[in-house]
């Protein structure tokens, strides 16, 4: 039966964790649910967790590049999909997070200025 009710599908999750704390996949789909709510910092903590479970792991890592892009954490968006990139070297989804990690980081850098030097 699906819900829409927010306390009953957490509550869902939380069981889900609670009945198997081993299974990575519980911590990915609860993490990802967190991050539609927007409740970033907790959705990441579980997304670790799962990663923790199974480094091998995609699916939770495609999730924090998407918290971080969201949150406009360019250095760990930029880890992230270097982790990924890792585990699946032709992954083009985090080579596309990685180049946008790349672009926002150097748009944002303050330019330096030119020193003239003359002796």
């Amino acid at each position: 039966e699906i819900t829409r009710d927010p306390n009953i599908a957490e509550s869902y999750f939380q069981r889900a964790i609670m009945l198997a704390p081993q299974l990575p996949e519980s911590y990915s789909y609860y993490g990802r649910w967190l991050s539609k709510q927007g409740r970033y910092s907790e959705a990441i903590t579980l997304l670790d967790r799962s990663i923790g479970l199974s480094p091998a792991g995609q699916y939770p890592r495609y999730v924090l590049m998407d918290i971080y892009a969201k949150l406009g954490k360019w250095g760990k968006l930029r880890e992230a999909a270097r982790a990924l990139l890792a585990i699946a070297p032709d992954d083009t989804t985090a080579k596309a997070k990685l180049q946008e990690a790349d672009s926002k980081t150097k748009r944002s850098q303050p330019k330096q200025p030119i020193l003239n030097e003359t002796r």
